[in-house]
């Protein structure tokens, strides 16, 4: 059964590609901070470990694996035509 997790903020990138925009995520799960990279979320999410979600207006947006036109992976929000998605969180701190 997959852990269900708050992604609370990122780390992003200047790169205009989808696949490279979010170079890692971070949050807070029973009160303990954690911070990994997208590569890592990938794994656990298709390894069934973890769900991952964002709140946006306060409901739950579930985090999905998306392949770009080149093959690439990367994450993005269930309903990725509102503008309050992952890119729109917060930078992690170095200490999150």
């Amino acid at each position: 059964m997959a852990f269900e997790v708050q992604i609370m903020c990122v780390n992003k990138t200047t790169k205009p590609d989808p696949h490279k925009r979010i170079s890692s995520i971070g949050g807070e799960h029973k009160g303990k901070k954690w911070h990994i990279s997208v590569e890592t979320a990938i794994r656990g999410i298709e390894a069934g470990h973890w769900e991952f979600y964002t709140l946006v207006n306060d409901q739950k947006r579930y985090v999905e694996i998306a392949v770009s036109t080149q093959g690439n992976k990367y994450l993005t929000t269930s309903d990725s035509a509102d503008t309050l998605d992952l890119i729109g969180l917060e930078n992690c701190t170095v200490h999150d």
